[in-house]
């Protein structure tokens, strides 16, 4: 299938998604380099953070989206 100027195509739509502030990675309760600690209002969770940072992409002051 060939794509023009007028074609659009949506790889992946994700709904609902919300912000949240990585605070600490790792996690200062799980030392894994896959978890963090992530702030979401006012209240911090414990979330996964994949591929060891992303190139500081998921680093601690980083802003995230997270569904």
């Amino acid at each position: 299938m060939s794509l023009t100027k007028t074609t659009k195509m949506m790889l992946l739509k994700i709904e609902n998604l919300v912000v949240g502030h990585i605070v600490n990675r790792p996690s200062k309760i799980i030392k894994s380099p896959y978890v963090a600690d992530i702030k979401f209002g006012n209240i911090e969770i414990l979330g996964h953070a994949p591929a060891l940072g992303c190139d500081g992409l998921s680093n601690a002051g980083s802003t995230i989206l997270m569904c």
